[in-house]
């Protein structure tokens, strides 16, 4: 992981009291793969 995708991951748990694996493992449960293989995660509000 690039040190800024590192630095976001680490913002958005600390803004939401989770760690970065936690918020790590809900991107991944909420990935959607596109017909033509984009990549996406739709807006969720955390689950923990």
């Amino acid at each position: 992981m690039s040190a800024a995708s590192s630095r976001l991951v680490q913002t958005v748990a600390g803004r939401a009291g989770l760690r970065p694996c936690e918020v790590l493992a809900q991107l991944a449960e909420r990935i959607v793969v596109g017909e033509d293989g984009t990549v996406s995660v739709p807006p969720f509000t955390s689950s923990w």
